[in-house]
């Protein structure tokens, strides 16, 4: 993109933002913002969903719940403790819902950085929230099931966090 002309015909090809504008439009939304920022290439397995009930971070799943990651098995209490310290210390005073759903991932700080599978400094990865969604059961669930009442209740703050 080496435009702002190029950049909005860029948005209005896609279908989703076409049909939130519409909606807009017709006043069936109150409010509608786009936000744009620099666009980051990401390892996969280091995306993650965390849910969010009431101010607490009460659930966190891989992203993508269909492909195995022996390295998110591996690293699983790090990865946790790195994305809760984040949300606490940084995306939570910032963040104006007490309940939502966080699409966040761990990059390395340097752009030019790369993520090695065998001996990861967790600490020294950045946090990006990718999205913020509703808490809702129509927001995906990744490794989670909303129709299960066991992870429900993770997922709303009334069993410890997993």
């Amino acid at each position: 993109v080496s435009s702002g002309v190029d950049a909005v015909c860029l948005l209005l090809e896609s279908k989703r933002i076409r049909e939130d504008l519409k909606e807009y439009i017709k006043g069936k939304v109150k409010d509608f913002n786009v936000v744009v920022r620099e666009f980051c290439i990401f390892d996969p397995q280091m995306e993650f969903r965390a849910f969010v009930h009431k101010g607490v971070m009460t659930g966190l799943t891989q992203y993508n719940d269909l492909v195995y990651f022996p390295l998110v098995i591996r690293d699983a209490q790090k990865i946790a403790q790195r994305y809760k310290y984040e949300f606490e210390n940084t995306i939570k005073p910032k963040l104006p819902l007490s309940s939502c759903v966080l699409d966040l991932v761990l990059v390395p700080r340097k752009k030019e950085g790369k993520l090695e599978n065998k001996n990861i400094d967790f600490p020294e990865l950045e946090v990006r929230v990718v999205e913020v969604n509703p808490l809702a059961e129509f927001a995906g669930s990744g490794m989670f099931k909303w129709e299960n009442p066991s992870d429900k209740s993770v997922l709303l703050g009334l069993s410890p966090f997993e």
